[in-house]
């Protein structure tokens, strides 16, 4: 069996790959032009030079050629999908088995956690014994690891989310460059005229980053930045990247290198010290780029801004300009130590160390990560600041892995990305910044109330509130006997009622709390009856008059309730919607029941998602609906009534 591509890391990459295009000026190749004729139910009618006219029935619709280039991508990881279907059905999984590792309520248990899953597929694998065996059995359990949602066993629309995730289009163009993924992905030898194509279609290629020579990653902690890198470098050699922290003790020398005592043995077997130049990481990196001219060499450098970078780098800041080929455009000169190393290691007349300057490679690229938390532990000159690019990593709410991160506290569930949307509006409001905001990963995984208080309320204590006790800015709120809302200290979490305060916390914030009934199956979604219920049973399709507006099916009548909602309210901002809504079926993330909705308020654009159920677990097929229904009446007066057949 051929190696498998390991799916977490291709998505990732993928992604990456579709963000660094340069498709400013898309030129699609002739030779894609002539092969390119029709997508699924679309002919294209003529080509121009930077879009193409297609038509279905009595449609006309003009494409950029962008979307060909980012469709080309996407289907790569269509074909890698199919790729791992095939081998598990051709190992003899069932679709028995590939329903039992669904992660979801519709199989014969409720819902299973990953351990379970985890031991169904590997049950199924057990008598195989190739390569491949650990990626193939995440591959049937692990539906996060490759972005997926609807059951594998489904023939021909299970791959559709995750392969249109990686473009991250808006609706309006996700469904064309779908299309031209699909078609892509049957025809590779045609779809590769455009992956290989980087000159015709300008696209940059990932890793060969000569522009791009000392990038900064910055953002809150825990917003992914050192998985960014560690994912941008995911398929370079281990020798050809260099890692070191910066702290408050690091100077030139730990980073550089200096003379230090050395104890060797003699040839008479006696000991004793001598003094030699010992290469530090920046020295090592910079030996190795030069000595290797054709492969790119990473120095990482993690918490960047913990060290102070003017004592670190030295007269080395200098080096940080580079030219048009990526070069230093100032070599400086080697001291005296440094020189006399690097002429033993490059050679005396080598161009790293030629007439004794230093000049930095262009293939040697500096990536550091900077907490905006701690960026006054050193403050950065200007100077230093404008010699590196910048990429803001954001805090993701919508993160596939990190949105099923749960907080349990007392035997309640609650969500991990719903408490974070709300204490970072708070840190915002009462810092007036940013920079103190926890990132999607702040956590790792699942945590219990002790390591919520430990490593989540201790931040949240020490970074935002402990200075602002008895303020109004201080959110550490619970609620009193009086009704009233009453603060609390960090010490008050190691008492007898710390359960009940946190409980109080979550209250006031209104995070939203995982009910057992919630965990309803969502593969059906596209299929032609409403949701299961909680009895199990699947039912037509209902009619709703929605103001007397047709509507087929709760989906529908949902999104036209929310149409009619900013047409009757016409709310001023975004933040309106989310507080008119109460956050229980209008929402900034997905949830079970909701769907996308993308809309545009005073000429910007949003996203919400509608979920079209609050009430779980009541039998019967209206009465799901009936609390949507209510609350649209009670405050907007919008009225949603079945129709019934005459």
């Amino acid at each position: 069996m051929a190696e498998l591509i390991d799916l977490g890391v291709y998505r990732q990459q993928l992604t990456e790959r579709i963000q660094q295009m340069d498709l400013s000026d898309c030129v699609l190749p002739q030779s894609f032009k002539d092969a390119f004729t029709s997508f699924g139910e679309y002919q294209i009618e003529a080509y121009y030079t930077y879009s193409f006219k297609v038509t279905s029935k009595k449609s006309v619709c003009y494409v950029p050629n962008q979307w060909v280039a980012i469709a080309s991508i996407c289907s790569l990881y269509h074909t890698a999908l199919m790729e791992y279907k095939n081998k598990v059905k051709a190992l003899g999984v069932s679709d028995d088995v590939l329903e039992a590792c669904h992660p979801s309520s519709n199989n014969t248990e409720a819902q299973r956690n990953d351990e379970s899953l985890k031991e169904i597929a590997e049950k199924a694998l057990e008598n195989y014994h190739g390569e491949n065996k650990d990626l193939l059995v995440r591959f049937l359990w692990d539906y996060d690891w490759w972005g997926g949602g609807k059951n594998i066993k489904r023939s021909n629309d299970w791959t559709q989310s995750p392969v249109l995730n990686i473009a991250n289009a808006i609706n309006s163009s996700s469904s064309l460059i779908g299309a031209i993924a699909a078609a892509l992905a049957d025809n590779p030898s045609t779809r590769n005229v455009i992956v290989d194509s980087t000159k015709e279609i300008h696209i940059s290629t990932p890793l060969r980053m000569n522009k791009m020579a000392q990038k900064i990653f910055y953002g809150a902690p825990g917003s992914g930045k050192s998985f960014a890198i560690k994912n941008m470098l995911e398929n370079i050699p281990s020798e050809q990247v260099y890692r070191t922290t910066f702290h408050p003790d690091t100077d030139y020398a730990s980073f550089v290198g200096c003379y230090k005592p050395i104890v060797e043995t003699a040839e008479d077997g006696e000991e004793k010290i001598s003094y030699k130049f010992v290469p530090q990481v920046f020295t090592n990196a910079y030996v190795r780029a030069w000595q290797h001219p054709d492969e790119d060499c990473f120095l990482v450098i993690e918490e960047i801004n913990r060290g102070n970078c003017a004592q670190i780098f030295g007269d080395l800041f200098q080096l940080l300009d580079r030219n048009e080929q990526g070069m230093s455009e100032y070599p400086i000169n080697a001291d005296v130590d440094l020189n006399k190393f690097l002429v033993a290691e490059l050679g005396e007349d080598a161009e790293g160390i030629k007439d004794g300057k230093l000049c930095l490679p262009s293939n040697l690229h500096i990536l550091a990560t900077m907490n905006t938390s701690d960026q006054s532990l050193f403050p950065m000159d200007s100077a230093f600041k404008r010699r590196w690019s910048w990429q803001y990593v954001p805090i993701d709410y919508r993160n596939p892995k990190s949105s099923h991160f749960t907080i349990e506290i007392g035997g309640h569930l609650f969500r991990w990305v719903s408490f974070l949307e709300k204490i970072n509006q708070l840190i915002l409001k009462n810092t007036d910044s940013e920079d103190k905001q926890m990132g999607d990963f702040f956590i790792k995984q699942n945590v219990n109330e002790e390591e919520f208080k430990g490593k989540v309320m201790f931040y949240l204590w020490s970074e935002v509130c402990k200075d602002n006790y008895n303020t109004p800015e201080n959110f550490f709120l619970r609620h009193a006997e009086d009704g009233s809302e009453k603060q609390f200290s960090f010490n008050e979490l190691y008492s007898n009622k710390a359960t009940n305060y946190l409980l109080d916390f979550m209250d006031i914030l209104k995070v939203e709390e995982i009910e057992a009934s919630e965990e309803i199956d969502e593969d059906d979604e596209d299929d032609e009856f409403e949701e299961d219920t909680a009895d199990g049973i699947k039912r037509p399709i209902r009619h709703w008059e929605v103001d007397g507006h047709s509507c087929r099916g709760m989906k529908d009548a949902a999104k036209y309730t929310f149409e009619r909602y900013l047409e009757k309210v016409q709310p001023e901002t975004f933040q309106q919607i989310l507080d008119d809504w109460d956050y229980k079926f209008v929402r900034r993330t997905p949830a079970t029941y909701t769907q996308q909705y993308d809309f545009e308020l005073r000429g910007e654009q949003y996203t919400v998602y509608i979920r079209r159920y609050w009430a779980f677990g009541v039998d019967g097929g209206n009465q799901r609906f009936e609390p949507f229904i209510d609350y649209v009446k009670e405050h907007f007066d919008i009225e949603i009534e079945e129709m019934t057949e005459q």
